[in-house]
């Protein structure tokens, strides 16, 4: 009894705690507990997937896997009733004509579809995107070597409309957008790209920019080159960003002004971002880009500069922007002397 005020504080300071968690911070604790306590894996996003009138619920599993739910499953192929589905669809492919190794597999995977939580804490059944794309060709398979059961017939035809209105399109990309999840994933494309051309640390400084490049660029804005050797005007810096690193690759501007900021005691830069670019990749594309764009500057006469941006915007685009139609460029100015 000594101890009965003690546990009773402690039950109403958890429960302080608990109340003062967000809602969505409870529900991914209790997501938690019960993964935990059925040993199931976690669906982090789900969503409504819609294809030529087709709605079926999919998930994002925190394992990587993608799923569409049973229900769902079973509308695809137009398969009604409640009778066990992995049962069901067994005994379509178990046709002596069609026994191999594949079809083995997949009556086997039908019959144990993937036990989840979703992610409001609801335990569910799913079958993962492969898998309905392989059990649709299977069934088109014993439809065109006319083994299948007459009363699957309809199961055929239902799985030819859905491969068909998928239309080259991936599923795992339509379940991604369905469920939030591709915001995530476009982020670590980005991720390991921009770790494919950059670097975390300054090389030594090597000669990137051939002197025609910027010799190119005041001839074109009608200024007097006099070489190298004199301080070039600062907006030339805003010109590398835009004519170079922002049609590099997308992100690339954006990450390497993270990387190297822009110091305003030295009012200058940390370091040259082209010291950050990586040998195998940035160096190469560096190259390649500023031998193509002197190339086009080359075609335009002096002065020509805001001809010679609008034809660039058209033929490369920078990478975060959509490709702005040509405005105000006249044949006669190009491949002027």
């Amino acid at each position: 009894m000594e101890n009965e005020p003690e546990n009773n504080n402690q039950s109403k300071g958890g429960e302080a705690r608990r109340d003062k968690l967000s809602p969505e911070v409870r529900s991914d604790i209790a997501r938690k507990a019960a993964a935990a306590r059925w040993n199931l894996p976690t669906a982090t996003h789900g969503g409504e997937l819609n294809i030529a009138g087709w709605a079926m619920s999919c998930y994002n599993l925190a394992d990587g896997r993608r799923l569409i739910s049973q229900r769902g499953f079973m509308d695809i192929i137009d398969m009604r009733g409640r009778k066990d589905i992995g049962q069901r669809i067994a005994g379509m492919l178990e046709d002596s004509a069609l026994k191999n190794a594949r079809i083995n597999k997949l009556v086997l995977d039908t019959q144990n579809p993937v036990k989840f939580m979703t992610p409001n804490s609801i335990m569910a059944f799913g079958y993962e995107d492969r898998l309905i794309i392989d059990f649709c060709r299977a069934l088109l398979d014993q439809r065109r070597l006319k083994v299948l059961p007459a009363y699957a017939l309809q199961y055929a035809d239902a799985a030819e409309k859905f491969i068909s209105a998928l239309a080259g399109v991936g599923i795992a990309a339509l379940i991604d957008a369905a469920t939030g999840f591709e915001k995530i994933r476009d982020k670590k494309a980005l991720e390991a790209l921009l770790d494919r051309y950059l670097r975390h640390e300054f090389s030594a400084w090597a000669k990137r920019f051939p002197d025609e490049f910027y010799e190119q660029i005041f001839r074109l804005k009608g200024w007097s080159w006099k070489g190298m050797k004199v301080n070039r005007p600062s907006c030339v810096g805003s010109y590398t960003n835009d004519l170079v690193y922002s049609r590099l690759e997308i992100g690339i501007l954006e990450e390497l002004q993270v990387r190297n900021p822009w110091l305003p005691e030295k009012k200058s830069r940390e370091g040259y971002h082209h010291t950050l670019l990586t040998e195998d990749f940035g160096v190469p594309a560096l190259a390649q880009l500023l031998h193509t764009e002197i190339t086009i500057m080359r075609g335009f006469g002096p002065g020509k500069w805001t001809n010679f941006k609008e034809f660039l915007d058209l033929t490369l685009p920078k990478k975060d922007k959509s490709v702005q139609l040509l405005m105000g460029f006249y044949e006669d100015d190009f491949l002027k002397p």
